[in-house]
This record gives structure tokens, sequence and C-alpha cells, in this order.
């Protein structure tokens, strides 16, 4: 069969079941055969259609075939649209080896019908002229795309009224069937009595469990024409059609339901085991020519009148009612007003750090002001905004609100603490809610960290979408805070699934503080939201006994009356100003708290200390600081601002000697330590030459780089010693044996055998310790490469590291460059083992300068949990030494 009748039998094939299909010469800009469109046996001209000659250019086709597509529908407008440069797109996708195009579209009626099209488009190479053809194909989608749009639309419809927890209607599909079917009756809301409990005893998948049952329990004891919504969380609601009229028999017959559907939820109590479900319950008469919302709250009126009470479980909206109703009727019309006219007021609750009682952030509450200095306080109309949804536009005029105060703050030069805004469930539910708020923050230009979003615990649970509304929110740069844990629906397991970034712990469990099984719960919470890697907020903290307790178990920030009560703005401006000038009193103490991690034995002789925040530029403080000005005589000592970069510029020219000038300016300069991988608590150190009481002295600066858990600053430790003098001073070899006579701590045969003492107690005592073999990595290559010496101060600044970050271990040198570590049991039981081995890792390894060169110190560390049932130490040590030898 000829290679001719090949091609024809191929392009049958692809154009099999196509609508139209004709030939192009790309190159020409030519149509080379006729353009039939196929319409269920209807063959029409397309060229006529479009009013075109025979002998048209390619590129005129494509100018009027787009005129009939539909522009609103093209899901890929911009290859066909710019008719102008389309054979040239389709010459380039030929040239990038890429031989055919698709895309779909609607067309406009003006062809006859509406019409759903794919259309390919083949490019070839004709081998003769070299010019580029292209078979163009289109097909009609048009039924199954109308039944893809259907399902679509159905898809949207089941989203949009059925509850995702229950699988029936939500309250939205509730109120339509109440108008669709148009005939007065009862609607009852009902709640359950402390379902919280049940949660925190059972989980939330049981819980959730539970109110299904609840649901299909409800829904059987209904008749077939009454209808039932799930409201939220163990919020129902259901309309009984039957009891049409408002009579004394059927408000007899509707407690006789009651009744049935109390006893009902007893038993399934019963039979699963769990905390008696108590509901309550609501009622109020409803006709069609009253507004489903307006009903609805009439029940939750009623419903709030008996939810304590122990007499009866149900209350019919009365006449007495009225009043209340009317009171939030004209909270409703007022709220509009109070908007336009910034009737609403922020208040500030400040947030203190429970370690050095300084300002870290706070909450921003809404009061509304009415007459004069009389407020209205946020109960009394949150919960009704949230049930006519007026709750959104109050939560963004909120965080417009806070923005705004924020942004004023800092071009009054006042430095800031980020202020979480309260988002409501309400708002939860509209799209692109994420990134509307970050545009209004992007607008009036303030950084998203500074505010924070809090979202209650009630209403994750309510949500089931709310995974993703979490991962929008954090995509668009807001930290997320899960308010009021403790009074909701959560389990402890569940903050594992949420994604927030902060717990706020509820006044509630604060409360219990004092009592044993409160204690214990908040010290397991806590732990837990730790080891997840959340920050801490304890609220409603109002003594000391609750500040000292939180503070022990590591509570990050505390609020609370015990500190502050709600200030205003100009109240809270002052707390910051207040913050400022302490914050300055005190950042030397914080910084000297690190200090103290990373300062080692042999620098306790430092002729000076300074301490540096890199990221500002700044020199804090001189320890020293006479000598300096003797020695150094640097004519910025004394002035309020201290350059960092100016200062070392300085000492570089006036002090090092000119050999290791270039070295000094490398280790020491700021934009190199601010782009490098420094500043998570590491340390170098560099050796330079300088003159000194009329001599030349061998000197050694040390750099500790660090950043602490207030900012994301750089900050630096910087110890200068003479190292002539220490070396003259050395104190005579020790004479005992069982000390390394180098590095000053054990030596191996000594710390074997205290080693193996310390193991067999621990064994008596049914405890474990861990012990570790760390390794110098490539000791042997620095001993060739500088020397001895160097080797040798490698190995006394890496034991004083060692006995600084475990300060009660047993530490013994057992061989050229190895350490063996048994920690003690507090160390060894305060985080995993890897965790330990890491941060062990990170603090030990080390960059020096030497000859102008860097060297970078690591450590390779093995460890392991004793004592071990099946092996000796000596065991132990031995398979500790092979691993070290792997890696």
């Amino acid at each position: 069969m000829g290679s001719t009748s090949l091609e024809q039998q191929y392009r049958r094939a692809i154009i099999s079941g196509a609508i139209a299909s004709f030939d192009v010469n790309v190159t020409k800009d030519e149509i080379e055969s006729e353009v039939i469109l196929d319409l269920g046996g209807k063959e029409i001209d397309m060229l006529a259609l479009l009013g075109l000659e025979k002998n048209c250019t390619f590129t005129e086709f494509v100018k009027r075939w787009c005129e009939r597509i539909s522009l609103e529908q093209l899901e890929k407008p911009r290859p066909l649209i710019n008719y102008k440069k389309f054979r040239e797109r389709l010459i380039a996708l030929f040239e990038a080896g890429k031989y055919n195009r698709g895309t779909e579209y609607w067309t406009t009626k003006e062809i006859g019908e509406e019409l759903y099209l794919r259309e390919s488009i083949i490019l070839t190479k004709d081998d003769e002229s070299g010019d580029i053809k292209a078979l163009v194909i289109l097909r009609d989608f048009t039924t199954s795309r109308i039944r893809e749009e259907e399902e679509k639309k159905r898809e949207l419809e089941r989203n949009a009224y059925i509850d995702q927890l229950t699988g029936g209607d939500n309250y939205i599909k509730f109120k339509e069937n109440l108008h669709d079917q148009g005939t007065p009756g009862y609607i009852v809301s009902m709640d359950l009595r402390a379902f919280r409990i049940i949660n925190s005893v059972c989980g939330i998948q049981k819980s959730n469990g539970i109110l299904r049952i609840i649901h299909e329990t409800l829904k059987a004891m209904l008749d077939k024409n009454d209808f039932i919504g799930h409201i939220n969380a163990d919020h129902f609601v259901f309309f009984l059609s039957n009891l049409n009229e408002i009579s004394e028999e059927n408000a007899d017959k509707l407690r006789r339901t009651i009744g049935r559907i109390t006893d009902s939820l007893s038993f399934i109590s019963i039979d699963f085991d769990i905390p008696q479900l108590v509901p309550y319950f609501g009622i109020a008469f409803w006709t069609p020519d009253e507004k489903v919302e307006f009903a609805y709250s009439k029940t939750v009126t009623a419903k709030h009148k008996v939810k304590e009470s122990r007499d009866k479980n149900y209350a019919f909206f009365s006449q007495d009612d009225t009043e209340r109703l009317s009171h939030e009727k004209s909270i409703e019309e007022a709220f509009k007003d109070a908007i336009s006219n910034n009737l609403f007021e922020i208040w500030y609750q400040p947030k203190y750090n429970p370690e050095t009682t300084t300002l870290v952030g706070a909450e921003a509450l809404v009061r509304w002001k009415k007459n004069g200095s009389e407020y209205t306080m946020p109960g009394e109309f949150i919960p009704l905004f949230e049930r006519n949804g007026m709750i959104k536009i109050l939560d963004e005029y909120v965080f417009r609100a806070v923005c705004e105060q924020q942004k004023k703050w800092l071009d009054e030069k006042i430095d800031i603490v980020p202020v979480s805004i309260n988002l409501s469930r309400g708002s939860l539910y509209y799209r692109n809610i994420a990134s509307q708020y970050k545009y209004i923050a992007e607008k009036i230009g303030i950084d998203p960290n500074y505010v924070p979003l809090e979202i209650t615990e009630s209403a994750t649970v309510d949500n089931i979408d709310i995974k993703s509304i979490a991962e929008s929110f954090h995509k668009e740069g807001f930290p997320l805070q899960m308010d009021d844990f403790g009074t909701g629906y959560s389990s402890l397991a569940s903050l594992n699934t949420m994604h927030f970034d902060t717990l706020k712990l509820d006044k509630s469990l604060i409360d219990y503080i004092g009592n044993y099984s409160g204690d214990r719960l908040l010290e397991h919470t806590i732990a837990l939201a730790k080891e997840l890697g959340m920050h801490v907020t304890a609220e409603g903290v109002e003594n000391m006994q609750q500040v000292e307790f939180l503070q022990n178990l590591r509570c990050d920030s505390i609020q609370g009356f015990y500190y502050s009560k709600p200030l205003s703005a100009e109240n809270f401006k002052k707390s910051l100003l207040v913050s400022c000038v302490i914050e300055s009193f005190e950042k030397i103490k914080s910084i000297e708290y690190y200090i103290k991690r990373f300062k080692t034995p042999g620098e306790s002789s430092s002729l000076y200390e300074l301490i540096v925040n890199i990221t500002k530029n700044k020199l804090i403080n001189v320890k020293g600081a006479q000598m300096w000005r003797e020695e150094i005589k640097s004519p910025a000592l004394g002035k309020e601002d201290i350059s960092y970069t100016e200062e070392y510029e300085y000492v570089m020219k006036n002090v090092i000697s000119p050999e290791y000038r270039d070295a000094y300016r490398a280790f020491v300069d700021r934009n190199s330590l601010l782009n490098s991988s420094f500043g998570k608590n590491e340390i170098r150190s560099f050796e330079y030459e300088r003159m000194r009481n009329g001599k030349k002295a061998k000197m050694r600066m040390t750099m500790h780089l660090f950043k602490m858990h207030t900012s994301d600053d750089l900050w630096s430790y910087i110890c200068v010693s003479d190292r002539t003098i220490q070396k003259k001073n050395i104190l005579a070899p020790l004479n005992f044996t069982d000390m390394d006579s180098l590095t000053k701590i054990f030596s191996r045969s000594y710390a074997f055998e205290l080693i193996s003492y310390e193991v067999e107690e621990a064994r008596k005592e049914g405890k474990k310790r861990i012990l570790m073999l760390a390794d110098i990595d490539d000791f042997k290559k620095c001993n060739a490469a500088f020397g001895y010496k160097f080797g040798d101060e490698i190995l006394e600044e890496t034991a004083h590291r060692i006995k600084d970050f475990f300060k009660k271990s047993i530490t013994a040198r057992v061989g050229s460059d190895k350490f063996m570590i048994l920690l003690d049991e507090e160390e060894s039981d305060s985080k995993p083992i890897k965790m330990l081995t890491e941060e062990f890792k990170k603090r030990i390894g080390r960059t020096f300068y030497k000859n102008g060169e860097t060297v970078k110190i690591t450590v390779t560390v093995a460890a392991r949990y004793v004592p071990d049932e099946k092996k000796s130490i000596e065991a132990i040590l031995s398979d500790l030494n092979l691993s070290t030898f792997a890696r």
C-alpha cells in the first residue's frame, strides 16, 4: 500500500466526527480547500457565512471567525483574538517542535445557533516547497458541554443547599423550602446544652457522628411535609407544617413532639455511652407574609429564656418578647449610621510577655459609642449581627480601622506591636475574603504580620473548609490565631490539622488553675501546642498565681486584667511609648541572657566586649569602655548612636596591622553577615595582630551571632582578647591523671569509670540517660594545613562549648578529636534525642579565619539512650564510634 494511501487513511481517522476540516498554507497565508460546516446534515459554506471571497487569506478568515466567537465564554482568548499575529504564532510553534494546538470556545448565534467547538490545528511541513501547512479541525462538543455545565450548576446548588456535616438541608435550603410550600406553621429552633463536654470526652469525629444521628432522628420523627435544617455545630431548626394555626390544641401537640425528641436523644446517650444529650427549644409561629429570618430570630429569643432553666426545656415566643425584638430592630436600623459616622470605636486589650513583662501585642475590641461617654458592649450587638449578616461589614470596618491606626503610629515613628482582629464565622463564608483583606492592608500600607486574625474555635468546627481558608490567609501573609480555645468543640488532636500560628486559651481554662485536673489539662494543651510550633496566649489572667503557673509552662503571652484592662487608642499609644522606653533599658539585660548561653571560660578575660545590632547597624554597648577609649581612641564613643560600620572601619584603618586588614574587613563586614548563613546562634573567631602598649600583640576576636525570640534582628556579641597575655599566664598542667591536660575535661580512663557507675545507677532506678560521641570532622586535614597549635585551639574551644551546652553532663576527651558526653537526667529528658543532637551540632559548629582563609569546623555526632539491657557500655561506645566513622 502506498504512502499516499496511508496518509489519506490517517487523515480520515483524525477528522472522523468533525463538523468541519480544511487545509491552510500557513507560510503563504492561503486557504487551500473548501471550508464547509456540517451541522447535522445541513452544510454551510463558512466563507460565504462570514462574507468572504473564495480567494481570501487565512488571516482574513481568522479575523471574521473571531467575530463569531462569544468572547464572554472564550476560555483561551489570546491566540485567537490577536489575529494579526496568529500565523506568526503557528510558525513559531512549529519551529519550537510543537506540531498541534487546540482551544475550545462558544460561537455566537450569528452562525445559526450557539455551538461549543473544540478547535484543533495540526502543523506539518511540505517536503518539496518547505511551506508550513495546517489542517484545521472543528468538532462539536455542545451537548457534552451543556451536560457538563448543568452538572456544575447542580453541584453548586448542592454545595449551596446541602449541609456538609449532616448531608441534609442547610439553613438556606430550609428558608427556600419554607417559602415554596407557602403555608403557615411553627418554626422550632433546637440547641444542646454543654455539647462541648461531649466533644472533650469523645473527640471531634465521634461528636460529628452523634450530630448526624441527631439529624436523622429528627427527620424520622417529623412528618414528610415538615422541614429540617442544620444551622451549625449543635444548632438545628425545623418547621411543623401540619400545625398551621395558633391554638392551645396545636401547642399541646408541639409539646408532645418536643417530649418525644427529648426522650429519643436520651436513648441516643445511653446507646452510645456518652454524656446526657439535653436539648432546649425556642418556638415561634410563622406566616408566609413574614420574613423567615425574623421568625427564626423570634425562636432564638424564646430559646434564650430557657437555656439555663431546670423546670422546662422549651419556650414560646410571646408578646413580652416583642420589646426585645423591637430593640434589636432599632440596633439594626442604627448600624448603617454608626458605620458612616465612625461611632464604632476600637479599644485595645494589651498582651504581655510573662518573662519580661514587656508589651508584645494586643487584641482589638469594638465598642459602640452611643451618647457622650456611654458605650454599648459587643455582647449586645455581635450575636445579632452574626444572625442577620451585618457582621461582615463590621469585621471589615474593624480591620480597616486597626490598619489605619497602626499606620498612623508608624508615621509618628512609634514602634508598633501586632494587634489581632476577630474574624467572625459569618465572614468566613465569603469567597476571596483573604485577598480582600490583603488588598486593604496593602492600600493602607501595613504589613499583614501586624494585623493577625483571630478565628474562634467553634467557627473552625462549623466551617468544614477551614483548612483551605487558613491556607488562603497564610498565603496572603496573615498570621492566624485560634480564639477561645476550650469553649468550643475541638479535641486536642484537631490542632494538628487546623494550621494556626497561635493558640489562645479561653478564660474558662485559666480559671481552673489551682485545680489538679485543670492544671494537668493546661499543661498538656500548652505542651502539645508547643510541639506543633504554635505560640500560646492565655486570656483572662487576673492574679499572680495564674501568671506564675503559665510562666512555668512557657506560655508566650498573657492578656487580662492582671496586666491591663482594655485601653482606648490614646491610652494604648501611651503604653507603646512606655514600652519603647522600657525596652531600651531592658534590651541589654535581654541580650546578656542570650550571651550567657555562648560565653566560654576563655572569654572571661576579654579586654572588651561589644554588643551590636547588625540589622540596625548600631553598636549598643561596650564593656571595658575605658580601656577601649584609651587604646582604640574611637571618636564615636560617648555618642547616643554609634554606627557599627563606621566603628569597624575606624578600627581597621587605625588599629589593625596592615597585613590583616583585608581579612578583618571580610570577618566583620555587615552585609556579609546579613547575607550569610550565620545569625542562628553561630560562633566564629578571627586572629590578627596589632600594636598594643608599644608592642606587637596577637589578638583574638570572637563573634557570637544570634537572634532573640522578640524580633528577627541579627545581633552580635563580640569579645576581644589578647592571646599573647593568655598564653603567658596558662597554669601548669594539672597533676591529676583523671583530667585531660589540654582541654581541662575528664580523661578517657576516668570518664569511662564514672560513666559506667552513672549508667548502672540509672539502670537501678529505671531511668534513661543519653550517651553521645562527637567527632570533629576533617581534624587531621586542619592540623596538616594550619599546624598543631591551631588544632589545639580548636580542641580547647570545642571542649569549652560542649561544657557550656551541656552544663550538667560528664564530658571527656576520648581520642585525638573525639569527645564522649553523658547527659544528666534533666538534659536527657529535655527534648527528643534527634532534636537535641541537631541543636548540639549547630552550637558546636564554628567558623575560624586563619591566615586569611575561612575554616568551618563541624562535628559528627552519634547518640543513644543508656542503659541498654542487651549491650555493655563498651559495646555501645563501639557502635557509636562506628556510627561516627561511617558518617
